[in-house]
């Protein structure tokens, strides 16, 4: 299965000739959803028609990890993990509307070390039907300097019950994977940037 690159919503939802272009990329695959403009719940309940028009897509992922300044400066991406509440009712309203479209998030281990969300956000987001989470072993403020936190992400898989825990960060050898898999007890290993 392949994966888009970040959409808008707002560009899926206005049919943006980019945002189009992009989802097309990968038919039946996975599209990867920037939350970047749902950054207000009152608008999420739109969300929905972002399955319906994205092809056909076999998974909806709302990243929630993404710590890109031009991202998290217009309440997207890793910026959600500041308002878990918020960002729960949010994740509400368009798990309602995707009907029978997969819901998956990209989260982060929280904003900085005093605010580790990860395990209650996931705890939470798999009573809303949430499919699987991927967690990133960092914070925010770490960007992608230091080493990934894996009893972070151990954590998270603690927190759910059955909910499928992909872990992500400094995977770049088999090795490293065998090991993620082995200290954190995820269900699978995400690749994101391999260097």
């Amino acid at each position: 299965m392949g994966c888009t690159d970040l959409l808008s919503p707002e560009g899926v939802l206005r049919e943006n000739k980019r945002s189009m272009e992009l989802a097309a990329t990968v038919r039946g695959g996975c599209a990867a959803v920037d939350a970047v403009v749902w950054g207000g719940c009152g608008q999420a309940v739109r969300g929905g028609d972002v399955g319906r028009r994205t092809g056909g897509m076999q998974v909806i992922d709302i990243n929630m990890g993404c710590p890109v300044d031009k991202i998290t400066k217009r309440d997207g991406g890793s910026k959600l993990l500041c308002d878990p509440d918020n960002t729960l009712r949010m994740v509400e309203k368009i798990k309602g509307c995707l009907l029978r479209v997969p819901l998956t998030c990209k989260l982060r281990l929280g904003w900085d070390d005093g605010s580790i969300v990860a395990p209650y956000l996931a705890r939470r987001l798999e009573e809303l039907g949430v499919a699987m989470v991927t967690v990133h072993g960092r914070t925010t403020a770490m960007k992608f300097s230091g080493t990934a936190r894996l009893e972070g992400i151990g954590e998270v898989v603690a927190a759910v019950k059955k909910m499928p825990v992909v872990g992500n960060g400094d995977v770049k050898t088999p090795e490293d994977a065998r090991r993620m898999l082995a200290v954190t007890g995820c269900a699978g290993v995400m690749i994101g940037r391999g260097r």
